[in-house]
């Protein structure tokens, strides 16, 4: 009987009085180890832990009580009890101090303390658990003196790195390296020179980061796990091309499921479920391509350098996992909780972090449930009235110890929240402040509460920020192709003087101001076509005022088909600047026999700014407003003419609203080429001010398709 129960578990006694743990001892402790991670059986289990404790009493000896508090564990781990983990925990600790010099006990206590945190079980004080301590720190200080006892035993180590990577904002990373190093010293095994590389990144050590990403690739580590590592550790360095290269090196070897997965849990904080599904279903080859266009999309959404997206999320997530781990215990969850995490690492505060950022503004303030005093949190994105809103509490049913924080959709919802704490949070709570009791300005800040949690939790970005808004006004204009020039995009701007610093040299009056502009365009699936930075400078004797601006033009060759264009106006010290979207462009194709009119490029004559087009000069107008008193200036172009077939045109002014017509004229006229420059001006001193919608439709006077544009102005 005692013979078979020692080959179930896989150990066998060696008879003697053994003070010091032998090799071969060790060697049956791994074994035994390895048989019992494989095993999810209960039945099996619990026979083995059975077994286990008839062996350790019939002999008393130290192995055999070992070889029983492992498969505790285990069986606790499959059982998702503690009680059995409490129990091999006391053994290992029973064990430690019979033998304080081996390892091995120290080891398991590390491992059982781990466990023990991983299912989230509240630190019950014990002989070997402190008052106070949570049972990673306790698993650190078991696991860092096995390692100490013998630097030559690798499990230690990994415990120690199983440390770190479930608690990144650990004080303790500098330690953890070292044992690893020693551990490491001499060693092939791959698991623990990529946890050694990943503890010193973690210590700052990036150059021993990058020396054991070499020995765990020469010694047969993954190549995709060692580009993604070695990426990380280079954005940890601050060489971000460096680090993008490498990450994509990485991405051409994926295909084992372990290195796959951990590409996917890099991206699955921002991807849509969309995106996850289509990486899913990627083959080898697939990968790279795949993972560049998910960042290029990113960078080009928001007017960004390549790679800029990607280096964000490595900076987002290191940050992260430092400042907004989630506390190792289960979630509760109350009706004022719209949002349910669905990871364990990051509490709700991470999950918005490393989709938007850094907030523009923030406040925390501590308030009194009446037991314990509870952190409330709100951020903003954006500017005064527009953006995103995010509340955050901790604690649930008045538990404000658990410092779990959860997002909430309004202030009312916190434990004491004020809403005149957050007057400089946004103009709304200057409202609630002083009209607390209102329902209309209460429920709109609830309703943007939880329109912002929707948005938030789906979304990602990475906005340019700017310590002032500029004020600008910026017109795109899509034109085709003429026999003397390109088809293209026509983008007309106008800054506001209020938004822009001017420098001055010492002892020059001259003011001089820079005004730096960044245009992405793209296809509507935000791959890349041209992008272009460019600075306009400008000199005045005085410095400009609130009616004084920087105006300009610039035009953009570009092929027939429809784009997204993305402007960024920023000024020299980059304090002050704006993004503007406009949406779907489309440049004619006149190359088309189909009946085709460019945009409405508009403008006044009484502005200086011109734009020569086909030999004509077209007034422009870059400050967007049209004065009553001043005639408009329409230039368009139409293609796809017959020469000599006589040809309609009417021009309106509606009103926004209601789209009933203001101002109506029509005309005829023959066509003299196929593709022709049209040039129109319209008096408005009959309209009030307001804004309006002007048309142009073109068509054959005898039939035919007809052709519409038409553009919003303002009537001042």
């Amino acid at each position: 009987m005692v013979r078979w129960i020692n080959l179930s578990l896989g150990i066998a006694l060696i008879a003697g009085p053994a003070y010091a743990q032998s090799p071969a001892e060790r060697r049956m402790l791994d074994t035994l180890r390895d048989s019992l991670a494989g095993t999810s059986d209960t039945a099996a289990l619990t026979l083995k832990v059975t077994a286990a404790e008839r062996l350790q009493h019939a002999s008393r000896d130290p192995i055999a009580q070992l070889a029983f508090a492992f498969a505790e564990v285990r069986l606790g781990e499959v059982l998702s009890q503690r009680t059995p983990i409490d129990r091999a925990a006391d053994a290992f600790a029973r064990v430690a101090d019979q033998r304080p010099d081996w390892p091995y006990p120290w080891f398991g206590l590390g491992a059982a303390k781990l466990s023990l945190w991983d299912g989230g079980y509240i630190a019950l004080p014990r002989s070997h658990q402190p008052p106070g301590a949570d049972y990673l720190y306790t698993a650190f200080q078991a696991f860092n003196r096995a390692s100490n006892l013998d630097h030559t035993f690798a499990a230690p180590a990994m415990g120690l790195a199983e440390v770190a990577r479930r608690d990144r904002g650990s004080p303790h990373f500098t330690l953890i390296a070292g044992q690893l190093r020693q551990a490491a010293e001499s060693s092939s095994n791959t698991l623990l020179l990529l946890a050694l590389a990943r503890a010193s990144r973690a210590s700052g050590e990036i150059d021993q980061s990058l020396e054991a990403l070499d020995r765990y690739l020469a010694n047969g580590g993954d190549s995709a796990v060692a580009g993604f590592e070695r990426a990380r550790t280079l954005y940890a360095g601050r060489r971000p091309r460096d680090a993008e290269a490498a990450y994509y090196e990485g991405a051409e070897h994926l295909e084992r499921p372990e290195s796959v997965g951990l590409y996917r849990s890099d991206i699955v904080w921002i991807a849509t479920p969309e995106e996850l599904a289509g990486f899913d279903s990627l083959r080898h080859a697939e990968y790279r391509e795949w993972l560049h266009r998910f960042w290029q999309k990113r960078d080009v959404a928001d007017a960004r350098e390549p790679g800029d997206r990607l280096a964000e999320h490595a900076r987002r997530y290191t940050y992260a996992l430092r400042n907004y781990r989630r506390p190792n215990f289960v979630r509760t969850y109350g009706r004022e909780f719209p949002y349910r995490n669905p990871q364990d690492s990051l509490d709700d505060r991470g999950v918005i972090y490393l989709r938007h950022g850094e907030p523009n503004r923030s406040i925390t303030t501590l308030d009194s449930d009446g037991a314990f005093f509870c952190r409330n949190i709100t951020w903003k994105y954006g500017n005064d009235g527009d953006g995103m809103l995010f509340n955050f509490r901790t604690g649930a049913f008045k538990f404000c110890q658990f410092a779990d924080y959860k997002l909430i959709p309004s202030v009312t919802d916190m434990y004491g929240g004020s809403f005149g704490d957050r007057g400089g949070i946004d103009p709304i709570y200057q409202q609630l402040a002083l009209f607390p009791n209102s329902r209309k300005v209460l429920q709109q800040e609830r309703d943007w509460g939880a329109r912002s949690i929707e948005i938030g939790t789906t979304t990602d970005s990475y906005k340019y920020r700017f310590e002032r808004p500029m004020p600008a006004i910026v017109s795109v204009y899509a034109v085709g192709q003429l026999a003397s020039d390109e088809a293209g995009v026509l983008l007309v701007y106008g800054a506001s003087g209020t938004g822009l610093a001017p420098t001055r040299e010492q002892g020059d009056s001259v003011q001089r101001y820079r005004l730096g502009i960044r245009v992405v365009v793209s296809t509507l699936s935000d791959s890349v076509v041209l992008r272009t930075d460019t600075a306009q400078q400008l000199r005045t004797a005085r410095k400009l005022g609130k009616n004084g601006s920087l105006v300009g033009y610039f035009h953009l060759p570009l092929l027939p088909g429809d784009y997204a264009v993305r402007l960024v106006l920023r000024d020299s010290a980059n304090q002050s600047g704006t993004v503007l979207e406009n949406g779907k462009v489309t440049v004619p194709d006149f190359s088309s026999p189909a009946l085709v009119l460019s945009d409405l490029i508009l403008g006044r004559d009484s502005t200086s700014l011109r734009w020569t087009r086909g030999g004509q000069a077209v007034a422009l107008n870059p400050l967007g407003g049209f004065p009553r008193a001043v005639p408009m200036d329409i230039y368009y172009e139409a293609g796809g003419m017959t020469s000599g077939t006589r040809y309609r045109t009417q021009v309106a002014i509606s009103d926004e609203g209601d789209g009933r017509n203001r101002i109506a004229v029509g005309f005829e006229e023959d066509a003299t080429a196929r593709i022709q420059q049209m040039r129109r001006t319209l008096r408005l001193d009959t309209l009030r001010p307001g804004r309006y919608v002007l048309s142009v439709t073109l068509q054959a006077a005898n039939g035919g398709p007809a052709v519409r544009r038409t553009a919003r102005i303002t009537v001042e």
